[in-house]
């Protein structure tokens, strides 16, 4: 008899962990994970342009040449 206070409680924090999950937990895991499939593709798109404005950067810039150098040549 004495634990059933207990037993209420943790039933009671079982079932608002549950809800959090379902209402807030899964809806930004997935938001996140379809984002991350989206961005893959515009990653592809982006990232050459991207290496080439970064270099050009890095040549103009004395401290930075050597990371230019590292880029290519």
């Amino acid at each position: 008899m004495r634990d059933r206070p207990l037993v209420v409680l943790a039933v009671c924090a079982a079932m608002a962990v549950l809800y959090w999950a379902q209402e807030v937990f899964i809806p930004i895991v997935l938001s996140i994970l379809i984002s991350d499939a989206v961005w893959v593709i515009w990653e592809t798109l982006l990232a050459v342009p991207m290496l080439v404005a970064m270099k050009a950067c890095c040549d103009h810039v004395d401290r930075l040449k050597p990371v230019g150098e590292l880029l290519g040549k």
